[in-house]
């Protein structure tokens, strides 16, 4: 394998010609120090993969490691993440209509919004900080915390704690908000599908947001 920058750009030289293409996810390693990390390529040609790096310019030069990569397409594949501690990609997650579980072991936190269409098995700590939606059936068997707005258009099983500090959340009535929301926190707002209403707990209970409740809630307790 060979190694160079030019421009922000490595380019990196694989043994054999591959699928690689722009858009792509890569994970290289035991190539150098500013090279060897998970990136996006930028483009690919035959033996060349690109993808940008915070690094100077420098000449070819010959290396050593390797290069595991994922597509990223339409075609059904399933998504992949990288376990660093089994050094393996993963499957969490299935292309649209493929009937693929959503499932996970490790501790994940997720910092940008997200939408499960399948069914979502979450084997441990989960904490979303943008916001969630779950459209089919979910189990939670580990606890989790939402910190953002979060939907839940299907069964949802809370096996542990679960913690909801802020956004609006939306349930079909309010016995799953409550088998959800054991211990809300003052603030939290919810919307039932079933009455078309939403409502915010003040602390002690649940309140409907009459018109003008809300902004002055929040208003005050901000």
């Amino acid at each position: 394998m060979g190694r160079q920058v030019s421009a922000s750009v490595a380019t990196l030289t694989v043994s054999a010609s591959s699928s690689i293409a722009a858009g792509d996810f890569i994970k290289v390693t035991g190539v150098a120090a500013g090279f060897n990390g998970l990136y996006t390529v930028s483009s690919a040609s035959g033996f060349f993969v690109n993808y940008v790096v915070n690094q100077t310019n420098s000449a070819s030069v010959g290396s050593g490691g390797s290069v595991q990569y994922i597509k990223n397409d339409s075609t059904g594949r399933p998504a992949r993440m990288y376990d660093s501690q089994s050094d393996k990609w993963v499957d969490i997650a299935g292309k649209v209509d493929t009937g693929r579980n959503y499932s996970w072991t490790g501790a994940h936190t997720f910092g940008g919004p997200i939408t499960f269409s399948d069914v979502v098995s979450a084997n441990q700590r989960l904490t979303v900080n943008a916001s969630a939606t779950f459209n089919a059936d979910t189990t939670f068997a580990f606890p989790a915390t939402f910190n953002a707005s979060a939907n839940f258009n299907a069964p949802t099983t809370f096996n542990a704690s679960a913690t909801f500090t802020k956004g609006n959340n939306i349930f079909p009535n309010a016995a799953a908000r409550d088998a959800a929301i054991t211990s809300p926190v003052a603030g939290v707002v919810v919307f039932l599908t079933d009455s078309n209403k939403q409502f915010y707990y003040t602390g002690s209970v649940w309140s409907e947001n009459e018109s003008g409740d809300f902004e002055a809630f929040f208003l005050g307790g901000m």
